[in-house]
């Protein structure tokens, strides 16, 4: 038993001497004096597996400016996550929380647009062809049966900043 906890102890500290001679960031912030590099230092792994991505297609993004005109007395917020907007009536049952939860928390709105004191006045959907029809009514009805109005526009024939006030 002696010998099994020494040669643990030994692996231990190999580990430790080792990721410190290496100037880990195991080495680094709480173990030692030395800060944490920031975000712009940080040198990404080997495998680059992320880049950023434009938050709104051209198409959305003259939607998004077409919306703001129509409603200057309004928030127009975009991308936002069905999770902000919707929450499970379940309680005191975990596993049907997150069931409930599972079915929206993926989901993104297009647009929500929000008064002043930001309570949402609609959810906007622009449909294009990434929207299923299918998979849009079952959205749709969780988002009407927790109170919000939905307006769905087609991406190839968008309102006018007239048609869009009339909406509202």
């Amino acid at each position: 038993m002696t010998f099994l906890a020494i040669v643990l102890l030994a692996a231990v500290i190999y580990f430790v001497i080792k990721h410190m001679k290496q100037g880990s960031s195991f080495a680094k912030g709480a173990y030692s004096s030395e800060p944490l590099q920031s975000s712009r230092e940080w040198s990404a792994p080997v495998e680059d597996v992320y880049k950023s991505k434009p938050l709104l297609s051209a198409n959305e993004k003259e939607f998004f400016i077409r919306l703001s005109q129509a409603l200057p007395d309004c928030h127009v917020l975009t991308q936002v996550s069905l999770g902000a907007l919707l929450q499970p009536t379940v309680r005191n049952n975990n596993s049907e929380y997150f069931r409930a939860r599972g079915t929206f928390s993926q989901k993104v709105a297009d647009y929500v647009i929000c008064n002043k004191e930001m309570y949402v006045l609609a959810v906007v959907e622009l449909d294009d062809r990434t929207h299923r029809h299918d998979k849009d009514a079952k959205r749709d009805a969780m988002l009407v049966q927790a109170g919000y109005k939905v307006i769905r526009w087609d991406s190839k024939n968008k309102p006018t900043a007239e048609q869009i006030r009339e909406r509202f």
